[in-house]
């Protein structure tokens, strides 16, 4: 079973990083998790997108 993330998960998340947080609820979500090999997909509960200091 899949934990779920919930919304004091994500703000917590979203305070400790820098980055863009993308979760399944977001707009962009199956844009940014694109797959490059097709025998594997996943739908993570998040994806975070680095940003460079």
């Amino acid at each position: 079973m899949t934990p779920a993330l919930d919304l004091i998960d994500l703000k917590e998340l979203e305070a400790a990083i820098s980055g863009r947080i993308c979760v399944p609820s977001s707009e962009e979500y199956d844009q940014t998790r694109q797959i490059w090999n097709g025998m594997i997909d996943k739908r993570p509960l998040a994806i975070i997108g680095a940003r460079r200091r």
